[in-house]
């Protein structure tokens, strides 16, 4: 039996009582449509490419591989991908 757990395709990765992991892929000019995830403490995290976050329609972040954007769930969020890439959503259960 393992002691870990490997995963790599897209979609929820994990998800527990307390958090839930999720991986996005997208190419160029994808977008990820307004919505917001209240309950939760959200980690966005760029792991390939470089992907453009709206948070409320007013706040933009231009995030590329290896940063890491933390916001409350409570704000609506938006991405497009600037060009193909990945990211991992965690939502942190408040």
């Amino acid at each position: 039996m393992s002691l870990g757990i490997e995963k790599h395709e897209p979609g929820t990765m994990f998800q527990e009582k307390q958090y839930t992991v999720v991986k996005k892929v997208g190419n160029a000019s994808d977008t990820i449509e307004k919505h917001n995830h209240p309950d939760y403490t959200i980690l966005f995290t760029v792991i390939r490419g470089t992907i453009l976050v709206t948070l409320n329609e007013v706040e933009n972040h231009t995030l590329s591989a290896g940063m890491v954007l933390r916001f409350d769930g409570t704000n609506f969020i938006q991405a497009k991908f600037i060009d193909d890439g990945e990211c991992i959503v965690t939502l942190l259960k408040k």
